[in-house]
């Protein structure tokens, strides 16, 4: 579950490289799973690119440390909290993604981060 102030990495080419959470959005008790959407602050950049340190971004989380349970009965973890940077229109900030993503976003309406990334499991 990703909480506020849990520090997440950034799996994109945005330029963020650690991110923590501020918000987290259509939650009832602030706590985010897998394809949730979360407002948080970028604490680690790489220099001249779209994204710098402080900015305050919103975005989606594609990879969870805890254990997550599937309608089949499997349940799923990843190694890592890890989230993608949107931009205003809900797209993705990168064009390119780092890293396995989990397959709930499959149900979701991000169907563009779906066909960037390497791998779904």
């Amino acid at each position: 579950m990703i909480f506020v102030k849990t520090k997440l990495f950034i799996t994109d080419n945005s330029g963020g490289k650690l991110a923590e959470c501020i918000k987290v959005l259509g939650s009832k008790y602030g706590s985010a799973f897998l394809s949730d959407l979360i407002i948080f602050s970028i604490k680690k950049a790489v220099a001249k690119k779209k994204v710098r340190v402080h900015d305050v971004r919103m975005g989606i989380v594609v990879r969870m440390a805890r254990r997550t349970l599937r309608n089949n009965g499997i349940t799923i973890s990843f190694v890592d909290n890890a989230v993608i940077v949107l931009d205003k229109r809900d797209e993705p900030q990168g064009n390119r993604i780092f890293g396995p993503i989990a397959s709930e976003l499959v149900t979701s309406k991000y169907n563009k981060v779906i066909f960037m990334a390497p791998s779904v499991i």
